[in-house]
């Protein structure tokens, strides 16, 4: 204000003011495509933050880039104000089924696909051969973020069993006993 406050002024005297428009405004800059990295080096250097990240699967945008941003590119926000992002985690992927097949095999077929093998864990089977696939998570046709780990179960054969004493005993409690 002009005289500034406190200053002694004929009554009916003006008094020039300055009126604030708020902190000032700043374009926001396109990084829709951008890696996260250059999306926020592009945000702070505009000054601007980063504000909520999510991720998505798409088709056409590759993992770790930019799918969208809000607010949108051109628009007008006070300096500081936060933009979020959504980022791509890849093309979606099916799964592959690899129950049944060899460890090695298994390991092989999900790598091609672009999955990773995650856990592994054995269990005894009477239907599946020893060192291989006997079951998987997720299921095979399942759709998941490319990169995606994949559980497997191994197989590692019949499950064993004590063999019985029979030394002694007649024929009929030897079958018994061994059956």
């Amino acid at each position: 204000q002009n005289p500034a406050g406190g200053t002694q002024v004929a009554s009916g005297s003006a008094v020039n003011l300055v009126i604030s428009t708020g902190p000032p405004l700043v374009t926001v800059p396109s990084v829709i495509g951008a890696t996260q990295a250059a999306a926020t080096t592009a945000l702070t250097s505009a000054g601007l933050t980063v504000g909520t990240i999510t991720t998505a699967s798409s088709a056409t945008v590759a993992a770790g880039s930019v799918i969208s941003q809000n607010p949108g590119s051109g628009t007008q926000v006070a300096i500081g104000s936060a933009v979020a992002l959504v980022i791509s985690s890849g093309a979606p992927v099916t799964v592959p089924s690899v129950v049944g097949a060899t460890q090695a095999a298994a390991t092989t077929v999900l790598t091609a696909a672009g999955l990773a093998v995650g856990t592994i864990t054995t269990a005894s089977s009477t239907t599946v051969a020893a060192g291989s696939v006997i079951s998987q998570n997720p299921a095979g046709g399942t759709q998941v973020a490319s990169g995606s780990a994949v559980n497997l179960v191994v197989s590692t054969g019949s499950p064993l069993v004590i063999v019985p004493s029979v030394v002694g005993a007649t024929q009929a409690a030897e079958t018994n006993a061994l059956t």
